[in-house]
C-alpha cells in the first residue's frame, strides 16, 4: 500500500535527510525529528502534523505515522518569552524549538527551527532521571534543578506510557496506520537491567497494542558495543544496528546504511504482521 503522507518523528537518531521511514511507500515524507528532544515533544510534533493534514482535508487513511520514542527520562518543557524568566536574552538562553518545525527529507536546506518567543526546550539525556552533568549553560542548570526536585524513576516511565498511549489511541481513533519503535531500549538502566519496566504502571502498559510496537530482542547494551550476559526483550534501533555495522563510529548515531536496513526491517515486520 502507498500513502500520500508518511509523518515521522524521533530524536537525533532520526534527524536526517534520509530517515528510515523512506522505506514506507508514499508520495510525500515529513520528518519532524529533533536532536536532544524527549517523548513529550515527539508526541506534540506528531499531533501538530496530523491535525494540520486533516484540517487541510487529507484523508486519515492516506497518512502513515512513524513514532520512534527516545530516552524516557528526557524532558521537554514549553517556555514563553516574558513569563519564563532567564538571566539574559530569552532566545539566547533557551533556544526553544518551534512546534511543527521539520527536517527537509532528501535534498534541500532545513528551515530555521527555533522560535524567539515560545517553544519547547529539551534536556537531552537517556533513561536515568538525573544525568551526570556538568552544567555548561543556564538551560543545563535549569534542567538539573528540575530533575532534582520534580523527577523520579516512576514519573519517567509513567510519562513514556502516557505518550505512547496518546499517539496509539489518536491514530486508532482516526483510522491512521502507524508503527512505533524506540531509539534504544526504553526500560534499560545503566547496568543493562530492564529496571524501568515498572509494575506500578502495569495498568497502562497492558493497554499498549504490541502489534504496532517493534522491539528487538538483544543482549547489546544501550549506546554501547558491550554485550550483556542476558538478552533483553525491548531493544530498539541501536540494538539492531550495532551488530550490523549500521552505527557511525564517529558520532555513535545511525549511518545512512543503518537508516536503510532499519527501515527494511521495520517494513518486513509490518508486512509479517499484515499492517501494511
Amino acid at each position: 500500500m502507498s500513502y500520500k503522507y508518511v509523518v515521522g518523528c524521533g530524536c537525533s537518531f532520526l534527524e536526517t535527510h534520509q530517515p528510515w521511514f523512506l522505506s514506507i511507500p508514499s508520495e510525500r515524507y515529513v520528518n519532524l525529528s529533533k536532536g536532544g528532544c524527549g517523548n513529550e515533544f515527539i508526541k506534540h510534533q506528531l499531533v501538530f502534523k496530523i491535525s494540520e493534514l486533516i484540517s487541510n482535508n487529507v484523508n486519515p487513511k492516506d497518512i502513515f505515522v512513524a513514532a520512534q520514542w527516545t530516552g524516557i527520562a528526557r524532558l521537554d518543557l514549553y517556555v514563553q518569552k516574558g513569563q519564563t524568566i532567564t538571566p539574559g536574552s530569552f532566545h539566547h538562553d533557551l533556544e526553544p524549538t518551534r512546534v511543527g518545525s521539520h527536517v527537509t527529507v532528501g535534498d534541500g536546506v532545513t528551515p530555521y527551527r527555533t522560535d524567539h518567543a515560545r517553544g519547547f526546550i529539551h534536556s537531552g539525556g537517556g533513561n536515568n532521571h538525573v544525568g551526570q552533568w556538568e552544567p555548561k549553560s543556564f538551560k543545563d542548570d535549569f534542567f538539573i534543578k528540575y530533575y532534582k526536585h520534580f523527577v523520579n524513576d516512576l514519573s519517567v516511565i509513567k510519562s513514556y506510557f502516557d505518550n505512547v498511549l496518546f499517539i496509539q489511541n489518536l491514530c486508532k481513533s482516526l483510522g491512521i496506520d502507524y508503527v512505533m519503535t524506540n531509539a534504544w531500549n526504553p526500560y534499560e538502566d545503566e547496568f543493562g537491567e530492564e529496571r524501568f519496566d515498572s509494575k506500578h504502571f502495569e495498568y497502562m502498559k497492558r493497554l499498549i497494542d504490541l502489534d504496532y510496537m517493534v522491539y528487538v530482542k538483544s543482549n547489546m547494551k544501550n549506546i554501547s558495543n558491550h554485550k550483556l550476559e542476558w538478552a533483553n526483550k525491548h531493544g530498539g534501533m541501536w540494538q539492531y544496528l550495532i551488530e550490523r555495522d549500521g552505527i557511525n563510529p564517529d558520532n555513535a548515531h545511525p549511518s545512512e546504511y543503518g537508516q536503510k536496513i532499519w527501515g527494511e526491517y521495520i517494513v518486513d515486520e509490518l508486512t509479517k504482521r499484515k499492517l501494511i
